[in-house]
């Protein structure tokens, strides 16, 4: 459920999105919802979580115009879209508000005696009153330096502020390489939204920044932060975890935990007896009472309520996670009725695609069924009334919700199954995701499974790169699995397979080179783009070879291949990964000081251009990569080029001032590359 009624101006002149004056944007906000949610591909939301976050970025954004004196959206130019993305670049979400000059006033006003503390109890602040003053809805809306300051503030007042401990640390960092493309993509897309939704007429924004929604990434690429592989698991660390919560989840311990928490008083001590000699069997920390607060030592014990409610649950997801390499949100997200079972008696789960918007249908063993069963007994004994999610709970002894989080709590469920510390001492904060590459490495590995197509066709990835770079683990001595039935000489079979399926992927690549180079030496293919240089030189050289050979063999067919052969593994074709061309440059001096992308980003970043080592495709966009000595253009992406230019004459018919500009700019530059092409191109238009 979606409150509107949520704060939008801050103390002295607190105010409400449901307040008369701002009428026109909660109408927008309730349009673009409903829009939000109708079927693909119309609506884009997937999920619960996505339809709140989509609420939460717009409100955000109301709150930002507000703050800079713009009372509505038609009012918002060019302009200010640059302040806005500027200050999402260098300062992050926390820098959209003058977060420090909010709670500065706060605290002057107490001191003044203008204003109240808030208080729930007798030394409890009220954080939520605290974060209406700051225009906020909760805590974690507001940036980690003001939470501690405030903290600091009440505390030589002898309250205490409780806020969550989870806040916003993103509003603290300025380095832009430490804003990620997704969030800076989330931060802008309102932009997009408010400006080519339908039905918002009586409010369209004043320009239209973006043309499409994947232009915004095509934007932030410049400067955000790429999306980091998933680090590699620790491969001992994790087989423990998941071991424990298997002999947990297959124990006594869920039924009797269960049957501790429906008892009545005078019950209440054999059933946790019960429980804790389970527990001593399974060398696990015991249960010491029904509820009370968490204790930092786990070798105290827990209570019954963390065990039931976090523990238990956590068990089953570590499971789930480790045998279908669902996403943590696509876990959250199962339903009830997500068993099934075959004709044949195999079991399935069905579990949704958050980033496909779409379900999906997976094969599963034992241990995954034997988790989702323990969890449908605790739902059974405690459930929500009006949700049918398979992880949504009712604390039994506070009769509300369980704030079930996955990830958050794999900072504390390992300690209590005893996982072992790293070899330094620390404990490994294991996330979520790093079950999905586990997953991939021992299937693909362990198992001997060659199928890449399947196992990408498992993740629901959409390409097999993506699946391959969970794989990529094994071959950089990232990941071991251990097998203590294993002999020194079947591990040794072991690391040749996985160098012989490494070298198996270089080999595509020089395959492909191959293939261009004979098209071309037969007049079957013509690349376009500078990088053709390269290529027709290495042509000239393959005429040499095929000239001398043919006089020895006499077969043009075998002299053609082996001149292909021998220049084949010069010839680097990097796809770009916005599919308008390959780039040939090599580790090479003189391919990377001559790299357009390269200089681009020395020029930005103000580095040396002799100091790169590789190239660097964010700096890569399809101008400078259209004026670039090692772009290789082949006929089937003369699309993506045509793609191009019909989007510039598609955005003139409304473009005006600054806007039309610089699509008219960036047609010309465009269309005096596509007339060097060696192709037919006829303009859209």
């Amino acid at each position: 459920m979606i409150d509107f009624a949520v704060p939008v101006t801050p103390w002295p002149d607190m105010k409400k999105l449901t307040d008369p004056e701002f009428e026109a944007d909660l109408t927008a906000l309730k349009v673009l919802l409903n829009e939000s949610v109708k079927p693909a591909p119309e609506g884009w939301v997937s999920s619960n979580e996505h339809f709140r976050s989509v609420f939460n970025l717009h409100v955000g954004f109301i709150r930002w115009r507000l703050a800079n004196g713009v009372k509505k959206n038609a009012d918002l130019l060019p302009a200010w879209y640059r302040l806005y993305a500027d200050t999402i670049r260098w300062h992050g979400k926390g820098g959209l508000l003058p977060f420090a000059q909010r709670r500065q006033g706060i605290i002057d006003a107490i001191r003044a005696k203008k204003i109240d503390i808030p208080l729930v109890s007798r030394r409890q602040v009220d954080t939520g009153a605290i974060s209406a003053m700051m225009g906020v809805s909760t805590t974690t809306q507001i940036p980690a330096s003001d939470i501690r300051a405030f903290k600091a503030y009440f505390k030589r007042r002898k309250l205490r502020f409780g806020a969550r401990r989870h806040v916003l640390t993103q509003a603290e960092r300025t380095d832009p390489v430490n804003i990620s493309e997704h969030t800076a993509v989330s931060l802008l897309s309102p932009w997009f939204m408010l400006a080519h939704t339908p039905g918002l007429e009586f409010d369209r924004l004043g320009c239209k920044p973006f043309a499409r929604f994947r232009d915004i990434g095509r934007s932030v690429r410049k400067w955000a932060r790429p999306p980091t592989p998933t680090d590699d698991i620790p491969p001992e660390q994790t087989c423990v975890l998941v071991s424990r919560s298997l002999e947990l989840i297959t124990s006594k311990a869920p039924r009797l935990s269960v049957m501790s928490a429906q008892a009545g008083r005078d019950e209440f001590t054999k059933h946790v007896a019960d429980l804790n000699a389970e527990l001593s069997i399974l060398r696990l920390p015991l249960v010491w009472g029904r509820h009370g607060a968490r204790r930092a030592n786990l070798k105290h014990g827990v209570s019954l309520r963390e065990f039931v409610c976090w523990i238990i649950p956590e068990a089953c997801a570590v499971i789930i996670a480790n045998g279908t390499a669902r996403r943590s949100d696509e876990i959250g997200l199962l339903k009830e009725d997500c068993l099934e079972q075959d004709e044949f008696g195999a079991w399935w789960l069905k579990t949704p695609i958050v980033k496909g918007g779409y379900s999906s249908r997976i094969p599963i063993p034992a241990s995954v069924r034997i988790a989702v069963e323990t969890m449908l007994m605790i739902r059974q004994a405690f459930p929500i009334e009006g949700s049918d999610y398979l992880f949504d709970l009712k604390c039994f002894v506070f009769d509300r919700r369980v704030d079930f989080d996955l990830n958050l709590y794999l900072k504390r469920y390992p300690l209590y199954v005893g996982v072992p510390v790293l070899a330094d001492g620390t404990h490994f904060v294991f996330k979520s995701h790093q079950f999905r590459k586990f997953f991939a490495v021992t299937y693909f590995y362990r198992y001997k499974h060659r199928s890449l197509v399947a196992l990408t066709y498992h993740y629901d990835h959409y390409n097999s790169d993506a699946t391959r770079a969970y794989i990529a683990a094994c071959a950089r001595a990232g990941m071991e699995i251990i097998d203590d039935t294993s002999s020194p000489a079947e591990l040794l079979k072991v690391a040749e397979a996985e160098v012989l399926r490494q070298r198996d992927f270089e080999q595509v690549q020089y395959d492909f080179a191959c293939h261009i180079l004979r098209e071309a030496a037969l007049g079957l293919a013509s690349p376009g783009g500078r990088g053709t240089l390269k290529i027709n030189a290495l042509l000239d050289r393959m005429n040499d070879i095929v000239r001398v050979d043919f006089a020895a063999s006499g077969d043009p067919d075998d002299s053609l291949n082996l001149a292909i052969k021998k220049v084949a593994g010069e010839l680097k074709l990097l796809c770009h990964p916005e599919g308008h061309g390959f780039c040939s440059a090599t580790s090479d001096s003189t391919d990377l000081l001559a790299a357009g992308c390269l200089q681009r980003k020395c020029a930005r970043e103000g580095i040396e251009l002799r100091d790169q080592t590789s190239i660097d495709l964010a700096y890569a966009g399809d101008i400078v990569c259209a004026a670039c000595v090692n772009l290789v253009v082949l006929p089937e992406l003369m699309p993506e080029w045509q793609g191009k230019m019909t989007e510039i004459v598609d955005a003139l018919e409304w473009a005006t001032g600054e806007q039309r500009e610089l699509l008219e700019e960036r047609g010309d530059a465009l269309g005096k590359f596509v007339d060097t092409l060696p192709w037919e191109w006829r303009d859209a238009a």
